[in-house]
C-alpha cells in the first residue's frame, strides 16, 4: 500500500512541476515502474512528445530477510541554532477577516399550529337560544317501506311528520317507545333514527314465503303532544322458493345423470322432492335424493353444491326397478323434463309457490355422424375438413388409424373438439376423397358407431393465390444468384415489373407503398415506383393447375455488376373478380443485392455503425458509410 502511494504521490510531483526525471518504485516481486518527462519539442525524432509514459519491466526477487533497525539517534537542537532557523521564515501575513466570531447556525423555525386557541369558560356563561319550535299540526305517517311483494326486505322503516321522542332518549326509548305494529315479528331490534323515524332490523333479514302486516294504531302521540288521528295500516310479503341455479342444461347427457336445483331460501330437500317430477313425455320416473358420496364422486355436481348456499339446493336422481337400477335408469335418445309444481314450501315461511318452475336436459343417442363439411363455398385444396357427431367423442381411445382416405393425403392430421372433428392435410384441388371412419370409435358414453360409416369430399379447383416468402426489405443471399422467387396457384403468366433505386430513393417507396394502401383512392391508382423503370413484362409460369408453383425472377438487368438495389412490382394479370381482387393484392418489394451488411446502435447523441461482410461476418475496411436523407 506504501509503494502505491509513494508511486502516486510521485505523479501527481511530476504533474505539478513537470520536471524531466526518473522515477523507480519497487513491489514485492522486484518489478519497477519508470516515468520520463516530456521531452522539449526540439527532439523531433524523440517518441518522448507523445506525452507521458511508463515502463513496467520483471526485477529480481529480493529476500523478504533484513537487518532489523533500531530507532534512529537524535540530538536536542541549541537554542541559537532553533532560533536562527527559524529567522529564516518569512513572517506570516495577517489578513483582516483572520479574527471572527463564531458563527451560530440559524434557530430551528416552530412547529406549525393547526389552529388557534380559544381561552373561555365552560360551559359558558351566555345562555344561548335553542332551536326553533316545530310547527304544530295533524300527526301523520309521512313515509314506510316495505310495501307490497318484495324480493327481498332487509329491514323496515316509518317516519313521522312529528318527533316522536326526546333527542336526548332516542336510545333509551328504542324498546319500549315504539308506537307500530308488526305482525309476524321476526327475532331483531327496533331503533330510532333520529326523532322522527324508526327502523326495524331483523336478525339476518325479512324471513322469505311470509306475509307480513304493519299498523301505527290511532290515539299515538308525537313529542309535541299531537295525536294520530285514524291508524294506517299496510302489508308487504316475501316470495316463496324460486329456483335459483339449474342443472343438468341441454346435453346429451348420461343415462345416470345427477340433477341439481338451488333455490333464493332455505328449503327441505324432501319436501321439494315430492314436488318434483321427472319424466319423458308422459312416463314418470322414480326419483331419490343423491347420496353425499355420489355428489362428491360427480365433479360438477360437487362443484355446484359447494358454491351454493347451505340449506338452499339438493341433488336427486332417477331410478328403476331394473337390477342395474340407476346407470339406465334415464331412457336413451329422449328429451328429459323436470318440473317443480306449484305448492313447493320453504323452511322460512308458510307461503308456497303458485305457478310450476323446471329445466329439460337431453340424454345421448347412438352414436352417428351428423354432418360433413368444409369451406363456406365449397371445398378447396388446403381447407379443413370438419366431422360432426352426435355425442361427445372420446379423445383417449381415438387413434388416427380409425380414419382411411383415399386417395391418400400427405400431412394427415386428425383433432378431436368435443363432438367436432377436424382433418387437415395436403389436399389437392379437382379431386374426390373417400373417408372411411372405423366402426369402433367410440363416444364418453361407452358406446361405438357400430358400423363403418363413409363420407367423401368433393375439393374443388384452387383459387388464384400468389405469395412471397418475404416482402417490404429483402436481401439477398450473397452466395446465390440476384433471383427474388413468388410462389403462385392457378396463375398462368405474372405481370412483373422492376425499377432500378439508389438509398436515395427510400423515402419516395415508403411514399409509393403508404399510397399503395389506399385502396380504391385516386393516389392508388396513380402511384408509381421510384426509380428507373428497367423491366416491365408478362412472365409465363409453369406448374400443374392446383399447385403452388415458384417463379424466379432475376434481378440482373436492374443491378450493375451483380449489385445494386430494385424496387420488384409482381401483379396477378388480367382482370380478376371482385372477391379475389379484395384478398390479392400485388407483391412489392425493396430488394438489396450486396456483399456488405450493416449494423447500428443509436442513443440519444451517437449513432455507431458496423460494415461486414455478408459471407463470412469479418468487418469491412474502406467501407464510407452516409446516413440519409441527411447526408452525414
Amino acid at each position: 500500500m506504501c509503494q502505491r502511494v509513494w508511486v502516486c504521490s510521485s505523479v501527481i510531483l511530476f504533474l505539478l512541476f513537470g520536471a524531466s526525471f526518473i522515477f523507480t518504485g519497487s513491489s514485492n516481486t522486484g518489478g519497477q515502474l519508470r516515468g520520463r518527462g516530456r521531452v522539449p519539442s526540439s527532439s523531433p525524432n524523440s517518441d518522448m512528445n507523445k506525452g507521458l509514459q511508463f515502463r513496467l519491466s520483471e526485477g529480481a526477487e529480493q529476500s523478504d530477510k533484513s537487518a532489523p533497525t533500531g530507532p534512529a539517534r537524535a540530538a536536542v537542537l541549541p537554542e541559537d541554532d532553533a532560533q536562527s532557523l527559524l529567522q529564516r521564515l518569512k513572517p506570516i501575513k495577517t489578513e483582516p477577516t483572520d479574527e471572527q466570531e463564531f458563527a451560530f447556525r440559524d434557530r430551528s423555525l416552530p412547529p406549525p399550529l393547526t389552529g388557534k386557541t380559544i381561552n373561555d369558560t365552560f360551559p359558558a356563561s351566555d345562555q344561548h337560544a335553542g332551536p326553533g319550535q316545530t310547527a304544530t299540526g295533524p300527526l301523520e305517517v309521512l313515509r314506510y317501506a316495505p310495501e307490497g311483494d318484495v324480493p327481498l326486505a332487509p329491514h323496515l322503516t316509518v317516519t313521522f311528520s312529528q318527533p316522536m321522542v326526546a333527542v336526548t332518549s332516542v336510545e333509551d326509548l328504542a324498546a319500549r317507545t315504539v308506537p307500530v305494529k308488526l305482525s309476524p315479528q321476526p327475532p331483531g331490534k327496533w331503533r330510532w333514527i333520529g326523532a322522527k323515524t324508526v327502523l326495524f332490523e331483523p336478525e339476518h333479514r325479512f324471513p322469505m314465503a311470509t306475509s307480513y302486516s304493519v299498523e301505527v294504531p290511532a290515539g299515538v302521540k308525537s313529542a309535541v303532544g299531537e295525536t294520530l288521528k285514524s291508524a294506517k295500516t299496510w302489508t308487504f310479503a316475501t316470495p316463496p322458493p324460486t329456483v335459483k341455479t339449474s342443472y343438468p342444461q341441454s346435453g346429451p347427457r348420461r343415462r345416470d345423470q345427477i340433477m341439481f336445483v338451488e333455490f333464493d331460501q332455505k328449503v327441505d330437500p324432501s319436501a321439494v322432492l315430492s314436488k318434483i317430477r321427472v319424466g319423458s313425455g308422459r312416463s314418470d320416473l322414480k326419483t331419490r335424493l343423491a347420496s353425499q358420496s355420489e355428489i362428491d364422486s360427480d365433479e360438477e355436481i360437487a362443484r355446484l353444491a359447494k358454491s351454493a348456499q347451505e340449506g338452499r339446493w339438493l341433488a336427486f336422481r332417477a331410478t328403476s326397478d331394473a337390477p342395474d337400477g340407476i346407470s339406465l335408469a334415464l331412457p336413451a335418445a329422449s328429451t328429459i323434463s323436470v318440473s317443480i309444481s306449484a305448492g313447493t314450501p320453504s323452511l322460512e315461511g308458510p307461503l308456497v309457490t303458485t305457478k310450476q318452475q323446471g329445466f329439460a336436459f337431453q340424454t345421448y343417442s347412438p352414436l352417428k355422424i351428423l354432418e360433413a363439411r368444409c369451406g363456406y363455398n365449397g371445398c378447396h385444396p388446403l381447407e379443413p375438413w370438419s366431422i360432426q357427431f352426435n355425442n361427445p367423442l372420446d379423445e383417449g381411445s381415438f387413434q388416427q388409424s380409425q380414419i382411411r382416405v383415399q386417395p391418400e393425403v400427405p400431412g394427415l392430421k386428425v383433432q378431436i373438439f368435443g363432438s367436432n372433428m377436424v382433418i387437415s392435410g395436403l389436399t389437392r384441388g379437382r379431386t374426390t376423397y373417400r373417408l372411411t371412419f372405423d366402426a369402433s370409435i367410440k363416444d364418453q358414453f361407452g358406446q361405438t358407431l357400430g358400423k363403418e360409416a363413409v363420407q367423401t369430399f368433393n375439393v374443388l379447383s384452387a383459387e388464384p393465390s400468389l405469395a412471397a416468402a418475404k416482402d417490404g426489405m429483402v436481401v439477398l443471399d450473397p452466395y446465390g444468384p440476384p433471383r427474388y422467387s413468388v410462389y403462385s396457384t392457378n396463375y398462368s403468366t405474372l405481370k412483373v415489373s422492376l425499377y432500378a433505386v439508389a438509398p436515395e430513393d427510400w423515402s419516395k417507396y415508403n411514399a409509393y407503398i403508404r399510397a399503395r394502401q389506399q385502396y380504391g383512392s385516386q393516389d392508388s391508382a396513380r402511384a408509381v415506383p421510384p426509380g428507373r423503370l428497367v423491366v416491365a413484362k408478362d412472365m409465363p409460369v409453369g406448374g400443374e393447375p392446383d399447385e403452388m408453383t415458384a417463379t424466379a425472377i432475376d434481378l440482373s438487368p436492374a443491378l450493375s455488376g451483380g449489385h445494386g438495389q430494385v424496387v420488384v412490382v409482381i401483379e396477378p394479370p388480367g382482370t380478376t373478380g371482385a372477391r379475389n381482387r379484395y384478398r390479392q393484392g400485388p407483391i412489392i418489394a425493396w430488394v438489396q443485392a450486396t456483399g456488405i451488411g450493416l449494423d447500428a446502435y443509436v442513443d440519444g447523441t451517437d449513432l455507431i455503425g458496423w460494415a461486414t461482410s455478408l459471407k463470412d461476418g469479418k468487418a469491412l475496411e474502406g467501407v464510407d458509410i452516409t446516413l440519409l436523407p441527411g447526408g452525414r
